[in-house]
């Protein structure tokens, strides 16, 4: 098996010749078909409220679900339980358990997403405390859900603030509470959860989860005595808020005093990726499969027959997800630089290859200088681009041997900014190019030294009350200084529009301004 290869020469993308539409905006490749490695991961805590036994999984078949729903999975995607007990069957519920400290977590690690629920007041163990943050912090994806009535209880009633969980996480909701709407946390309507490969709509938020808006959502921690979130959002070091639940009328986008919180947030932690969501995700598309089964909803052992009828916006978020848990943000994929990508890709296509008509990459799209662009990622004296790029909702960074930075919509076709012009920033696509160059950027005082490879960050702007994405850069410097640092940010909006008005070549500033590093920070 071969892991994923980006190929730049100059910037090449590469995508199936026969991908779906449905793909279009997703930032992932494959040869015929992709096999996508999930399961339902139960512990011994998450008995709902002593009331079932240990290892509940009131939603099971989840994955089944979207498996079998062909109409709206992404093209050739499987999805499979590697360690699903012999003999079990897709539409069995034993089939998709993975036990939490039955399973070593270097095999827990080949999975690309786990999924965590539960009804009642859960108090994780230290031992599954622990389990979880190793998982995570090695590569592993979870998403956990509340289905209705999760509540992460402490380590230690004397101390509130430190969650069992090993992250500040706290799920409310519940009370009946009505007159709240659900709302894209300002930046992050680009975020791959909200848009790649379904672009959810503002309307379509509203019908998220079996539980829908209400006044479901997540804080840090639960404080003493409380009966809704006073402590601030999710543990900010690591979640991202990406729907945010806020009064009918509010605007967070202008509204400076209020501190919001989140019905979905998501984040990476060490190599891995966490999700949270508040609106029982699960049951949305688990319990209405099941209709007229009574009581028991979709819990039987076996699923119920009404696939149809599983929720279309919960799927397209689920699909979403899976489809960010590839992204990479960073050169060798993540902040542990551990390289590994899930998807592994066959070996090039050959003449007997391409002559039986079968499905291989093909490069879709190039940046060649001197044809009406730039030139920049080729210096004209052999010297091709040794930067890794780097991708971030659906745009390709990459720093070329001329000093220069550029990014690229990594789907030329796409109107990245939804004001009805595909030709995103610096207009070219429109002209005939085949590819969509947003902006190249000259880093303050760079004279030709060699940049890095780009890490993106994504930082929260408080006056502007949004999310924003940043590339960063280093360049080598010479004998007598440096090196130095350098940012751009990848988004530049004038407005609501991707700024296409700064210069011939949509020249983006250095905002860092070539901040000087000691050899020390190397």
């Amino acid at each position: 098996m071969r892991q994923r290869i980006v190929i730049l020469g100059i910037v090449a993308v590469l995508a199936l010749a026969a991908a779906s539409a449905a793909m279009a905006g997703s930032q992932t490749y494959y040869d015929q078909k992709r096999i996508i490695k999930v399961g339902m991961l139960t512990m011994k805590s998450t008995g709902d409220g002593g009331n079932i036994q240990p290892y509940e999984m009131p939603d099971p078949y989840i994955f089944y679900i979207m498996d079998m729903r062909t109409d709206l999975k992404p093209q050739a995607w499987e999805f499979v339980n590697p360690l699903a007990p012999p003999g079990t069957k897709k539409n069995q519920a034993a089939y998709w358990e993975v036990r939490l400290g039955s399973v070593q977590i270097e095999d827990l690690l080949q999975y690309n997403l786990l999924f965590v629920t539960n009804h009642g007041r859960t108090k994780f163990s230290p031992a599954e405390r622990d389990a979880l943050r190793k998982l995570v912090d090695a590569g592993g994806i979870v998403w956990i859900d509340d289905c209705q009535g999760l509540r992460i209880q402490p380590l230690d009633p004397a101390y509130p603030n430190i969650s069992s969980f090993f992250l500040g996480l706290q799920f409310w909701g519940g009370s009946g509470a009505s007159g709240r709407v659900a709302v894209v946390a300002p930046g992050q309507r680009l975020h791959p959860i909200l848009s790649t490969p379904y672009w959810l709509t503002e309307q379509e938020l509203q019908d998220l989860g079996d539980k829908h808006v209400g006044d479901y959502m997540m804080s840090n921690w639960e404080a003493p005595g409380g009966g809704s979130p006073t402590v601030g959002p999710p543990d900010p070091t690591v979640f991202t808020p990406i729907v945010l639940n806020v009064a009918q009328g509010d605007d967070p986008y202008t509204n400076t005093s209020t501190t919001y919180y989140p019905s979905v947030a998501a984040g990476q932690y060490g190599a891995g990726f966490i999700i949270a969501s508040s609106m029982d995700v699960g049951c949305g598309i688990n319990d209405p499969v099941g209709a007229g089964r009574g009581g028991n909803g979709n819990s039987l052992p076996v699923c119920g027959p009404n696939l149809q009828l599983s929720n279309a916006v919960d799927l397209k978020l689920a699909y979403n997800i899976v489809s960010w848990s590839f992204s990479w943000n960073a050169a060798k994929k993540n902040s542990r630089r551990t390289g590994k990508s899930r998807e592994d890709l066959t070996s090039p296509p050959s003449k007997e290859d391409f002559g039986a008509g079968r499905q291989m990459l093909r490069s879709k799209w190039e940046f060649v200088p001197g044809q009406n662009a730039p030139s920049g990622l080729w210096n004209g004296q052999g010297n091709w681009v040794t930067s890794e790029p780097v991708m971030t909702k659906g745009v390709i960074v990459v720093a070329g041997p001329d000093g220069y930075v550029y990014a690229f919509d990594g789907v030329p076709e796409r109107d990245l900014d939804n004001d009805g012009n595909p030709d995103d920033g610096y207009p070219d696509f429109n002209a005939g190019t085949p590819y969509d160059l947003i902006w190249r950027g000259k880093p303050t005082g760079n004279t030709g030294s060699p940049l890095s490879s780009p890490v993106i960050v994504s930082t929260y702007v408080p006056s502007q009350k949004r999310y924003r994405d940043v590339a960063w850069f280093v360049d080598s410097g010479s004998k007598t200084s440096g090196p130095y640092l350098h940012a751009f940010e990848v988004f530049p909006y004038n407005g609501q529009v991707l700024n296409n008005t700064q210069g011939t070549v949509g020249e983006l500033p250095d905002f860092a301004g070539k901040i000087q590093l000691s050899k020390n920070d190397m």
